[in-house]
């Protein structure tokens, strides 16, 4: 008969489950297992109570029936409600580290041990915690296992659901920087085995966005991975993806790195920003080509794209917002009957909205995609208001002689 259906029938919870545990451990429902647990029961010893029935959790997840394993982890996570202030984080700190063991990795049960402790998690605010701040230690602690675990027994796709608490958390727990940076990490280990890659690049920047500008921090491998994968993932992006790379770039330029991640920082600098020289300038540097080669990125495919995205520049910086064929020729270094396959992509990838005129052998835009509001747009708009500038002056001054002339 299950655990489950005895309790079901049973109120007192603790002697049954002592004498239902000690049939399993020692084969006799009063055998040693049942007399040790019921007098530390009646002592009110309960957190030395919890320990023995965890030094025999073995026996309890080989219980074929998985609701009588839920039903007895249940009652053993109502008994930290009566376990000693002093003691609760170390209790509870134990029954994680033994549900997520490797003895426990081992076992064809790890679906369960991650229920049971989601299910401890949601307990943890009726456990009798005076202080907030134990609570939030508590629940950090806990997620972090459970996000841990899955990834070590590629569960993970079971967890992936967390990722949307994380801003939650972070404000109910009032965490602290190093604490987000270890709920971010242990995050992103979840989506880099579910292939997740946008939530992961959006984990990225929240963690990038938790160190203090002009302070060095000492990277660990999983951090480089974190940042050297999102940039791969952002190199990669669709070329329309203009807000999102430039968004990623946003979050990563403010530091310094070491390579490969520094030359790929460039790499998408230029992407979101960078001119045509810019890319040719990229391109001839062994560094460059040597990292490009070992994360396969192609240079011809970059330079594609670079030609698409400069071609985008150019129109949004032509004041007349007529490009001559001859100006499109020299700007992107191609042939005379390619710049209409360039500017016919350029529509296709919704990166301009414009005309061609074959007849004058122009092309008339009427609207154009901006890439990002990088420097060379400052120094673009710059000029464009110094311009402005020196033509209001100028009417000023042919307005102010016109009265004088009045």
């Amino acid at each position: 008969m299950s655990f489950t259906t005895l309790a079901d029938s049973n109120p007192n919870y603790t002697t049954l489950l002592n004498k239902y545990l000690s049939s399993r451990i020692d084969g006799d429902e009063e055998g040693p297992f049942y007399q040790e647990s019921t007098k530390l029961h009646q002592e009110g010893k309960s957190k030395e109570y919890i320990s023995q029935i965890f030094s025999h959790i073995s026996s309890i997840i080989d219980i074929e029936d998985a609701e009588s394993i839920e039903s007895i982890l249940q009652i053993v996570f109502s008994l930290i409600y009566y376990v000693e202030e002093a003691d609760k984080k170390a209790t509870i700190k134990y029954i994680v580290s033994t549900l997520t063991s490797e003895e426990m990795k081992k076992k064809e049960k790890s679906v369960l041990c991650l229920k049971a402790l989601t299910n401890l998690s949601n307990l943890i605010g009726g456990m009798g915690f005076q202080s907030d701040a134990l609570v939030a230690e508590v629940q950090l602690h806990i997620i972090c296992s459970i996000l841990s675990f899955a990834c070590a027994t590629n569960e993970a796709k079971q967890v992936e659901h967390l990722c949307s608490k994380v801003d939650v958390w972070v404000q109910s727990w009032n965490l602290s920087d190093d604490d987000i940076r270890q709920l971010l990490k242990a995050l992103y280990l979840v989506l880099k085995q579910t292939g997740e890659s946008t939530l992961a690049t959006e984990l990225t920047k929240k963690y990038i966005g938790t160190y203090k500008e002009g302070v060095q921090y000492k990277l660990d491998s999983d951090v480089e991975d974190m940042i050297l994968s999102s940039l791969l993932y952002g190199i990669s992006l669709p070329i329309t993806a203009l807000n999102e790379r430039a968004s990623l770039l946003d979050a990563l330029r403010t530091r310094e790195y070491s390579n490969p991640i520094q030359t790929l920082i460039l790499l998408l600098t230029i992407i979101c920003d960078g001119s045509l020289p810019d890319f040719n300038q990229f391109k001839e540097s062994k560094t460059a080509i040597a990292i490009c080669d070992q994360y396969k990125l192609s240079m011809d495919k970059l330079e594609h794209t670079m030609k698409l995205l400069a071609l985008t520049s150019m129109a949004a910086t032509t004041q007349s917002k007529v490009m001559t064929f001859e100006s499109i020729k020299n700007f992107l270094n191609c042939k005379d009957d390619e710049v209409e396959m360039w500017v016919i992509e350029a529509i296709s990838e919704n990166l301009l909205d414009a005309d061609i005129d074959q007849m004058n052998y122009v092309v008339n835009v009427s609207k154009c995609a901006h890439r990002s509001f990088g420097s060379n747009d400052w120094k673009n708009l710059q000029e464009r208001l110094a311009e402005s500038l020196k033509g209001m002056t100028s009417t000023i001054e042919s307005l102010n002689n016109s009265r004088i002339a009045i």
